[in-house]
């Protein structure tokens, strides 16, 4: 791959500057977003949503940014999660 192709699309460029497969998990977690959207436009309940609904807890960084970690506090949910979201 020569090193042009790093910056074909934004998901090869997100993965050059953070590495893995985070770029895929921020897809999912955005991918849910937009089925909270469909349920309510509260936005400040959407961690809280998110944890009840696919067992999701998502972390912020010490600037109460959303980080790129998150806790699965519930296997099964997370799977349907997984299942819907998922690639």
């Amino acid at each position: 791959m020569s090193q042009d192709e790093y910056y074909n699309d934004t998901e090869r460029r997100i993965d050059t500057l953070i590495g893995g497969n985070y770029h895929i998990v921020w897809r999912e977690i955005l991918n849910a977003k937009k089925e909270f959207s469909t349920i309510s436009q509260d936005k400040s309940e959407f961690a809280a949503w998110l944890n009840d609904t696919y067992g999701i807890k998502l972390k912020l960084n010490s600037q109460g940014m959303l980080d790129i970690d998150r806790d699965i506090t519930d296997e099964q949910k997370y799977l349907i999660f997984l299942l819907k979201h998922g690639e």
